[in-house]
């Protein structure tokens, strides 16, 4: 029977309560806002399948074969470069059918199936907030069985945990693990737009109007678009500073490690990496795991698509790998944060803001840093 007795050995992944032949496990919020798997004793059968399936018992598979900067022409709708988007828009061209996150009507984010081009606008962009699986991998099982072609795209211990459930994987599963910073609760976002005192409708955490690395949010709303810098958002600064993180998030099991056929984020060191192509538009770091994803890479369409050193590509990333330290005002920061009237007063005690200077010099340096590129070339 599984029993979560160490918070920081579950990521809240599903495979367990979708393994279970008997269906007494369900995923129950704890004090923070995040969910646990719960086994209701009275129908456990103590067969074993759930702790099996659990992906802390399952070792990476993976290698890395190859990386890429690439840009695509979505990359104006996208957070980065738009190689992910590319990979599901074609995935469902070709007729098959893609798993990945997408807002619901009261902004929790949840894992959907796409199979037409309005599905997959859902899939756009960024979202910092942790993904609702449920019964997802038991559907994506159905599916594999019934002769579907799924691309599933995930944190990388969501796709660790899909591939333990599926277990022998078919030609026609792909996966897309994305560099992951971490996951805040679905709880700690809805009680900030509660506080926010607005019916916000819609929000693009990676607003790219004012450019790539100096992002904005965009809250929707029924009377108006609210912008707001990301590094003054209250919660994308919890978020950045590592306050909102799942337990398991710190020192994961799964960031950096392999699990999927290719894996995908931000190439934010693109300065270092390739900084004859630094033009602050965006570019995803693309890395190959298989000869699956190197077919899923061949049949998209880039406008850029330049091999790259890893090492140094990833360097300012840190979804790709590493432990992220939790700050030690962490758990306080949970611990009577669903109580307050508030919200955002009781997170601005945490959060820290650089200074206004700071903030100025920082887009100064990086505007004259284009601009002497420009007159280079």
């Amino acid at each position: 029977m599984i029993r979560i007795t160490d918070n920081t050995k579950c990521t809240g992944c599903t495979a367990c309560m979708n393994k279970c032949p008997v269906g007494c496990i369900s995923m129950k919020e704890d004090h923070e806002g995040f969910l646990y798997p719960v086994a209701d004793e009275s129908v456990c059968i103590d067969c074993g399948a759930c702790e099996t399936v659990c992906p802390f018992n399952n070792q990476a598979t993976g290698i890395r074969i190859s990386s890429y900067a690439v840009r695509t022409a979505l990359e104006q709708m996208c957070s980065s470069g738009g190689a992910v988007s590319a990979f599901v828009d074609v995935w469902v061209r070709d007729g098959g059918s893609v798993y990945g996150a997408s807002f619901d009507e009261d902004l929790a984010v949840v894992h959907i199936k796409a199979t037409s081009s309005e599905d997959v606008l859902r899939l756009r962009n960024s979202k910092y907030v942790q993904s609702r699986l449920d019964d997802v991998f038991s559907m994506v099982k159905a599916d594999l069985d019934s002769g579907e072609k799924v691309l599933f795209v995930g944190t990388p211990c969501q796709v660790a945990g899909l591939k333990s459930f599926v277990g022998t994987v078919p030609d026609s599963l792909v996966t897309v693990q994305l560099a992951c910073h971490g996951v805040p609760p679905y709880k700690l976002w809805r009680a900030y737009l509660d506080s926010k005192g607005l019916k916000v409708k819609n929000v693009n955490f990676r607003d790219k109007s004012s450019g790539w690395k100096n992002y904005y949010v965009r809250y929707i709303s029924d009377s108006k678009v609210r912008l707001t810098r990301f590094d003054k958002d209250t919660y994308v600064l919890a978020y950045l500073q590592n306050l909102s993180m799942r337990p398991s998030c710190y020192d994961c099991r799964f960031r950096g490690e392999t699990y999927a056929d290719i894996s995908a984020g931000d190439l934010w060191n693109i300065s270092q990496a390739l900084p004859e192509y630094d033009d602050g538009k965006g570019y995803t770091l693309v890395n190959i795991h298989s000869d699956k994803g190197q077919r899923l890479l061949d049949k998209i369409q880039c406008e850029i698509c330049i091999p790259v050193e890893y090492g140094k590509a990833s360097a300012m990333n840190s979804g790709f790998g590493g432990s992220i330290a939790m700050p030690a005002s962490r758990d306080s920061f949970f611990k009577d944060i669903y109580s307050q009237q508030d919200v955002i007063t009781y997170m601005e005690r945490f959060v820290k803001r650089t200074s206004a200077a700071s903030g100025c010099y920082r887009r100064i340096h990086s505007l004259l840093s284009r601009i002497k590129k420009s007159i280079l070339r």
